[in-house]
């Protein structure tokens, strides 16, 4: 990675990624953003590993180069599963979509049964 210029002093990606990340916002934004760099990465990481070209992926696929290009550089959001698909299976890979449940923070009511009583006379859980 090439080095950048912050206040006259260079740095290399890592650290001036470490560095952006120490902004709160910034790392709020940086987070939202995983899931579609995670994407990314693995279309990059597998056409690579496939030692295929863009173009080549594209022609087993039957769709443009553009359009893997855009998948790769999340340049038009995140692709079609339609088109995932048909990127995995020339790759030889998985297309693998789930959601996860995300870590309940102390004290909240999420995954908790709650008491209707209050609503509608008797509890709707028993």
């Amino acid at each position: 990675m090439p080095d950048i210029l912050k206040g006259g002093v260079l740095m290399d990606w890592k650290d001036y990624k470490k560095e952006l990340l120490k902004n709160p916002k910034v790392r709020k934004e940086y987070e939202k953003l995983q899931p579609e760099f995670i994407l990314a990465s693995s279309l990059i990481e597998a056409r690579i590993k496939s030692k295929m070209t863009q173009e080549e992926v594209a022609k087993k696929a039957g769709i443009p180069q553009s359009t893997i290009a855009r998948a790769e550089g999340l340049t038009h959001g995140i692709p079609k599963l339609s088109t995932l698909k048909k990127i995995a299976n020339v790759l030889g890979a998985r297309l693998v979509v789930k959601l996860e449940t995300k870590p309940v923070p102390e004290g909240s009511n999420r995954g908790k049964a709650m008491d209707c009583t209050p609503l509608f006379g008797q509890n709707m859980l028993e």
